[in-house]
């Protein structure tokens, strides 16, 4: 299984749900999923497959391994392209 942040414009009233920008790593979040799934986190990486206009796979350039961040956006990301580096801000849930 695979964790997906779903980036959404949040207006999150618990401070307890939003976890620190630069606290959180792709590697972080796949090693850890359980701690982070529900939680909105801000991630950066870079493209490693566009699957569609609302869909992307990312890595961390630091993470050498077969898994990723898939990223489900609910409106078409602009200019997403293969090896574009990204910042995304989202909801951390399970996809299966």
């Amino acid at each position: 299984s695979s964790c997906t942040p779903k980036p959404t414009a949040t207006t999150n009233s618990e401070p307890s749900a939003a976890i620190e920008p630069g606290e959180v790593t792709i590697d972080n979040i796949i090693d850890n999923s359980s701690t982070f799934l529900g939680k909105t986190v801000t991630v950066t990486g870079e493209v490693q497959n566009v699957l569609n206009e609302n869909a992307f796979a990312l890595d961390d350039e630091d993470f050498a391994g077969d898994e990723f961040l898939l990223v489900l956006n609910s409106t078409p990301a602009e200019n997403i392209q293969v090896g574009s580096r990204v910042q995304v801000t989202g909801t951390v849930r399970r996809f299966d």
